[in-house]
């Protein structure tokens, strides 16, 4: 429940149950709309109309605030980043280990959703755990480094995906990006 809440806290615009159930990294939404149906009943989250609605949380209720700070303490910090960066749309790409995450944001994000992306890793490192450390890119610079800086191309390659993918291919070891192909 409190990741559904996590997830919520990066969407102000709402998101629909299988939004949820990808960025907290459930294979089955059934879960998540439980976890949903149950924050409806206690009017944290409010649910939109529809086949398919958007949740979203209330901002008038007095716990939503605290619960979203708690939602980002509660779990282990890699746990809590991964979520934070699958839900919040001004993130293009994610990859992690245990000691490091580099994080890439679409050129043309909003700037409040970075600000709650940063408000929400400030959250994250608040705790008492140990944090991968977060390396920070712009899109365009960070593929522009990936052809040209060895070191970030050999890190990019060898943490784990959270959110996009890079894919080398070719006899020169180009570097694609899926989602950017026609």
């Amino acid at each position: 429940m409190l990741e559904a809440i996590l997830v919520l806290g990066q969407r102000p615009s709402g998101a629909r149950v299988t939004e949820v159930a990808t960025a907290i990294g459930d294979a089955s939404p059934s879960g998540t709309q439980a976890a949903l149906a149950r924050l409806v009943e206690a009017g944290i989250v409010k649910r939109g109309q529809g086949r398919h609605p958007a949740y979203g949380l209330r901002a008038d209720h007095a716990a939503a605030v605290e619960l979203g700070t708690l939602a980002l303490r509660w779990p282990e910090p890699g746990r809590a980043l991964d979520i934070l960066g699958r839900a919040n749309p001004a993130v293009w790409y994610m990859a992690r280990s245990d000691e490091e995450a580099i994080v890439v944001f679409d050129d043309g994000a909003p700037s409040e959703a970075i600000t709650r992306f940063d408000e929400g890793l400030a959250r994250v490192a608040e705790r008492e755990r140990p944090m991968p450390h977060v390396v920070r890119f712009p899109r365009a610079e960070f593929l522009r480094l990936l052809q040209v800086a060895m070191g970030l191309r050999v890190r990019a390659l060898t943490l784990r995906p959270t959110k996009g993918r890079l894919v080398v291919s070719g006899p020169d070891g180009t570097i694609r990006v899926p989602a950017d192909e026609p």
